[in-house]
């Protein structure tokens, strides 16, 4: 009976952690009323408190989850989910960088910083920032692909993959296009390629917490 009881509580915090991830750029849209250049950005708007409020949240449950531990495996569950919820919570600790000409003109915002705490554009932190949501996203890519995958379920280890593969595939092409060649893109490549992660995130999540039960998880 106790046994069932802790099988049911994981599925229930793999089922919250997966709409964590859904959750924020959703909310965080509506809220505002607008779409920003990145989720980042929302730190700064009236959503702030969903920003933090929910990768807070995120961030605890993911370093809350155990997982297995298994001697063979080079990366846990409890590590991979350690570090990725760490470094989430980093993110929310250290924002990102804050560029009031990239927020709507009737917001009415200037170059006075609108929150506690702001994050400039030669700061040393909005590189701490941006690595640790780059560390969040590739331990959840980790944990998707080599630890979810120990599933004795065939179709959900193919999503696993999928969404594992997906997100690391989305942070090469990110970096090739951003760092690298530094092409010009839309101002809102950012936040297309956060929404992406995040859904991937959140399917690897739902899936594994069996939300999709009648789909997938049989």
């Amino acid at each position: 009976m106790a046994e069932a009881s802790i099988h049911l509580s994981y599925l229930r915090l793999r089922r919250l952690i997966g709409i964590c991830g859904l959750a924020l750029p959703i909310s965080a849209v509506i809220v505002t009323g607008n779409i920003l250049p990145s989720i980042s950005h929302y730190f700064y708007s009236t959503a702030n408190i969903l920003f933090v409020g929910i990768l807070s949240i995120l961030g605890v449950f993911l370093i809350s989850y155990r997982g297995y531990d298994q001697e063979e495996e080079l990366i846990s569950d409890n590590l991979a989910t350690t570090i990725g919820g760490m470094a989430i919570l980093l993110v929310v600790i250290i924002p990102g960088k804050y560029v009031w000409t990239d927020f709507p003109l009737d917001w009415n915002y200037s170059a006075n910083c609108p929150t506690f705490y702001c994050t400039d554009e030669g700061s040393v932190f909005r590189v701490i920032h941006f690595v640790a949501a780059g560390v969040f996203f590739l331990a959840m890519s980790w944990l998707s692909i080599f630890n979810f995958t120990k599933s004795s379920n065939a179709k959900a280890n193919k999503v696993y993959v999928i969404c594992g593969i997906g997100i690391f595939v989305i942070i090469l092409i990110t970096v090739l296009v951003e760092l690298i060649l530094k092409l010009n893109t839309s101002e809102y490549f950012i936040f297309i390629v956060e929404c992406l992660m995040l859904l991937l995130f959140a399917i690897s999540w739902l899936v594994k917490g069996k939300a999709l039960r009648n789909g997938i998880e049989k």
